[in-house]
């Protein structure tokens, strides 16, 4: 029997957020190499327990590559991700709190720099930044599937606007479709998709979002497919690394404050902060619990 233990850390809580049940919940296991066994077996370990604890995402920390940077095995209740952002920020603050440093975190898309920040002067550094890697863009949409992307979630055609932002997918880690609404009182009337519909896509995840050019401000929702239903989920840091990526393309430049999670009552707060070369996603972390697996 190994004792392995874990962490429950909220990623992207709003900065004036008083509620210790805002942001998106993560559990991060502090040391995954004492799970025993062949390579398979291990993988089955790690799965079942985040399908246990049952939470977007759990992660383990593993070795270190060098000083200050970890690898990190990333989970959904269902299959292992190569890339998400909320876990690579929650998993940096635990090797931080671990290690006493963490400047980057090594996960199956690649090393991804991250650095920790003070989101308010009046706390110490609770916040924690990565950078987004270089994006691949699949060519924008026809307008056939334009109306699917609208229908799959409720909307009419006239609640997309891609003639401003296009509809395309994105990948800085992991393939998602993003997509522009019009109105924030269109993006609340959104309905989760069916699979069918985001397999007819060949869709494993798209941002809805609602673009607010002069205040810097986004409102958005994420849709995911599991392998029998599509989920919301309350705060996506890959789906900003991916949105920053397109917006950098389309020339927009500056910090911008998305919103997320209004409808799953887990409110996040990211901040995208884009320039001519780097995109960097982040957000307030902040610890609420921590537990023991006898197994």
């Amino acid at each position: 029997m190994v004792e392995l233990r874990y962490r429950v850390v909220n990623v992207f809580v709003p900065s004036d957020a008083t509620d210790v049940f805002s942001g998106n919940a993560l559990a991060v296991f502090e040391d995954g190499r004492l799970a025993e066994g062949s390579e398979a077996e291990v993988t089955n370990l790690l799965q079942g327990l985040a399908r246990q604890l049952n939470l977007s995402e759990t992660t383990f920390l593993l070795d270190a590559p060098t000083r200050g940077e970890r690898r990190v095995r990333i989970f959904t209740s269902n299959t292992e991700l190569p890339f998400a952002g909320h876990p690579t920020l929650g998993s940096a603050f635990a090797a931080h709190a671990l290690d006493g440093e963490c400047h980057a975190v090594h996960t199956g898309a690649g090393r991804i720099a991250v650095a920790n920040y003070a989101t308010d002067a009046r706390r110490a550094l609770d916040g924690w930044r990565l950078n987004a890697n270089r994006a691949v863009f699949a060519p924008p949409l026809p307008p056939p599937q334009l109306a699917a992307v609208a229908a799959m979630a409720g909307f009419a055609p006239a609640d997309l606007v891609p003639a401003d932002i296009p509809v395309v997918s994105v990948n800085t880690g992991i393939w998602q479709l993003m997509a522009q609404v019009a109105s924030v009182d269109a993006l609340n009337r959104a309905s989760v998709p069916h699979v069918a519909q985001m397999e007819s896509l060949g869709c494993k995840g798209v941002l809805y979002f609602v673009l607010d050019k002069p205040s810097r401000t986004i409102t958005s929702r994420f849709f995911f497919k599991e392998p029998s239903a599509v989920l919301e989920d309350p705060g996506t840091g890959s789906a900003c690394a991916n949105l920053g990526r397109l917006l950098q393309r389309e020339g927009l430049r500056g910090v911008f404050k998305l919103s997320q999670g209004h409808a799953l009552q887990r409110l996040c707060e990211i901040i995208i902060t884009i320039d001519d070369t780097d995109v960097t996603v982040g957000g307030r972390v902040v610890e609420v619990g921590s537990g023991v697996f006898r197994v």
